[in-house]
């Protein structure tokens, strides 16, 4: 959900420097997206997570943060024991390592998103790769939420 701006914007205008991170590019990133426990923000719904121990293919998008701002984001996307509690290093660009936030060791039980979260994520990847259409947007999606059912 974070590859949209507005959306991203949120976590920032909560850290102490709330100045808007001065890079920020697309990045394909090499492992799978699933959908998982049960979000009150989204209706009961499934949020997504990435699967470090799977190869694959998400789009994403990264920002360059200072580390409060990481550390901030970190606690708010819900950095508990069945949620987002692991920083994992997915590779380096120019010299940064690129950290993402999700859950470890192992899956959480997987639960499909709902229409507005899925919506939320489709923005960020229309921003962030104008290329794609609506339609490979869409089954991007469909084949990340039916993967492993």
């Amino acid at each position: 959900s974070n590859l949209s701006a507005d959306r991203f914007q949120e976590y920032i205008g909560k850290c102490f420097d709330t100045s808007w991170p001065i890079r920020e590019m697309a990045y394909t990133i090499p492992h799978p997206i699933y959908f998982a426990n049960a979000s009150g923000r989204w209706h009961g719904k499934g949020v997504a997570f990435l699967d470090t121990d799977m190869p694959g293919r998400s789009y994403g998008k990264i920002y360059l943060l200072t580390r409060e701002q990481l550390a901030k984001v970190h606690a708010l996307e819900g950095s508990g024991t069945n949620w987002y509690n692991a920083l994992v290093r997915i590779g380096k660009k120019d010299g940064l390592d690129i950290m993402i936030v999700t859950h470890k060791p192992g899956r959480l039980t997987e639960n499909p998103p709902s229409k507005a979260y899925l919506d939320i994520i489709g923005k960020g990847i229309a921003e962030t790769y104008p290329h794609l259409s609506e339609k490979a947007i869409a089954d991007y999606l469909k084949k990340a939420i039916n993967h492993h059912q």
